[in-house]
């Protein structure tokens, strides 16, 4: 996947033809997002991201929003995620990108035992939701489920914090700005930068999708 610079539209874009590479422009925050290529690795922990990928990714793009080979672009990112298919396939993109609870017991009589495994991001409560159901299933035990009301780690508001950033000016020792809570957790892209506005911190912004400066990545 790359990020451009700019947002440019404010609905996802979808080509509407069968699932390929490059066929999709997702907007996020203040950038962006083309995506994706679709590649097998022999290892999860050793892959990269290739020229012809990023070449790739310009090209589609342009098919969809006439300029967009043009814009500045931020970065290029990949990720391995398991796709499962009981049957051994060539061809990736067939694969569904759901999740699979593998329940060894019944499976290969190894009691005990669960896998879950596919899935992304956007699921991964769910899937720990439908894994601990089975779970309490396996135990005999009835428990309500609480996923959807437990909020995610740290998404809750933290005390204002002090974060030092070199003076743009004169020369001047590095000041001390607090930031309010807004502007530390959630989504709230404005505040984060009203923030970085009105404390001059820009030489310290390190991702311009998300706003965040040096000091956030340091604590």
């Amino acid at each position: 996947m790359i990020a451009v610079s700019h947002r440019i539209v404010n609905t996802v874009i979808n080509r509407l033809k069968m699932p390929g590479d490059g066929d999709i422009l997702v907007p996020a925050h203040t950038v962006a997002v083309m995506g994706t290529t679709d590649q097998q690795v022999p290892d999860p922990e050793k892959f990269a991201i290739e020229p012809w990928e990023v070449e790739l990714m310009l090209t589609e793009g342009e098919k969809i929003i006439p300029g967009f080979s043009q814009l500045r672009m931020l970065r290029a990112w990949a990720g391995v995620r398991p796709l499962y298919q009981e049957t051994k396939t060539d061809q990736s993109r067939d694969i569904t990108r759901s999740f699979v609870l593998l329940d060894h017991e019944a499976r290969d009589g190894v009691s005990g035992l669960l896998t879950i495994t596919s899935g992304k991001w956007t699921t991964y409560r769910k899937m720990a939701e439908v894994t601990v159901d089975k779970v309490c299933e396996k135990l005999g035990t009835a428990r309500e489920c609480r996923t959807h009301l437990e909020e995610l780690p740290a998404a809750d508001s933290r005390p204002p914090t002090a974060d030092r950033h070199p003076s743009t000016t004169n020369h001047q020792p590095p000041t001390t700005v607090h930031r309010p809570p807004s502007a530390i957790r959630g989504h709230h892209l404005s505040e984060r930068l009203a923030h970085i506005e009105s404390t001059q911190s820009y030489g310290q912004l390190i991702c311009e999708c998300e706003l965040a400066t040096r000091a956030d990545i340091e604590r």
